[in-house]
């Protein structure tokens, strides 16, 4: 027995005996309380939220209900304790929301824009376009847009494809005057060619033939890309016509006859084809626009074109029940001088 109560004696004692042992033999005036296992600076960042309990009566809901009629409900609120902010995970989206912002506040935060994201400064450009449609301001000077400009013209090799559809906007909307800026960016979009869709490839065209305005309407001679890149485009639009829209179809016509670039099969077998079928559901104003670029490339060989396609337009209307076309007094006008210009590039059509 005496070895057994000796063996029990020997045993080792667990962490908590020993900090109970220890306890009581302090004096009771001197107690020492355990550690706590978080720290005291956590107990001040505490957070919490609200947590509701609905307890719904047995009768409620059931074939009584309707007999008994409405019944109280007891909701029982209480405090649930939520993790602090600084053991929470950063957020994934964590960036400034620049569609809420006035003018003035975009203004402001593009004086930090040495740490904005590439997302985050496009988000600002674009939004202070969007602020100033008429171009009553010179942003090409101004001492906050122009550095994040600058910081956004080296950057254009780390941009993604969408990020360098959104500079050509940004740049048009603020009326950049930058050529080399516009020539990088043409660039980029050349080494990026296989990554865009067919309304960016009409973009491509509409944003780099178009002149740069002063605020006083005059335009500016800005060399926004070599005429290699406007061959790259145009060779690659066989594939991409059919799924343009008819306004891009147009505006890509009218690059084309300005710029006098595409083959023949282009205009012949795509463009012409693209026109033919779906001429009858222009509007006027692309109407004139389409005759007018017709017009310039000097077609006035296909009569078949011009007569059973074109002028058939001025009578039909698909959209009205009797078929028939009504033109308002400034359509009338508008297709009036389109048919005089038409006659005087290409006297050899037979009007109808």
């Amino acid at each position: 027995m005496a070895s057994v109560g000796m063996t029990q004696s020997m045993q080792p004692m667990s962490l908590v005996d020993l900090q109970a042992r220890f306890i009581r033999s302090m004096p009771s005036n001197k107690i020492v309380k355990p550690a706590k296992k978080n720290p005291s600076h956590k107990s001040k960042l505490k957070f919490h939220g609200s947590s509701q309990r609905v307890h719904i009566p047995d009768g409620v809901g059931g074939r009584d209900s309707l007999m008994n009629g409405p019944q109280p409900v007891n909701i029982r609120s209480t405090k649930t304790r939520l993790y602090s902010l600084r053991y929470q995970p950063t957020p994934i989206n964590d960036y400034l929301n620049f569609k809420k912002m006035s003018s003035n506040e975009i203004l402001l935060n593009m004086e930090n824009s040495d740490n904005f994201q590439t997302s985050e400064m496009i988000g600002a450009l674009m939004e202070l376009a969007r602020r100033d449609p008429e171009g009553q301001f010179n942003w090409n000077e101004h001492p906050f847009v122009w550095p994040c400009l600058e910081r956004l013209k080296i950057l254009q090799p780390q941009l993604t494809p969408k990020h360098l559809l959104q500079t050509q906007l940004i740049l048009e909307r603020l009326r950049v005057t930058d050529s080399s800026f516009w020539k990088f960016n043409s660039l980029q979009v050349i080494r990026l060619l296989h990554t865009f869709k067919a309304r960016d490839f009409a973009q491509f065209l509409d944003l780099f033939d178009r002149d740069v305005m002063e605020i006083e309407g005059e335009p500016v001679g800005v060399v926004k890309a070599e005429d290699i890149f406007f061959e790259r485009i145009v060779g690659l639009l066989p594939m991409f016509v059919k799924e343009m829209t008819h306004q891009q179809v147009i505006r890509s016509l009218e690059v084309c006859v300005r710029r006098n670039i595409g083959s023949q099969r282009l205009f012949d077998h795509y463009f012409l084809f693209m026109i033919e079928r779906h001429l009858l559901k222009y509007d006027t104003a692309l109407y004139s626009r389409m005759v007018r670029a017709m017009a310039d490339k000097g077609f006035e060989e296909d009569f078949v074109f011009w007569d059973k396609f074109a002028f058939k337009f001025v009578y039909t209307d698909l959209r009205e029940l009797d078929g028939v076309r009504r033109f308002s007094q400034n359509d009338a006008k508008q297709l009036w001088d389109t048919f005089v210009y038409l006659k005087l590039k290409c006297p050899s059509i037979d009007i109808q």
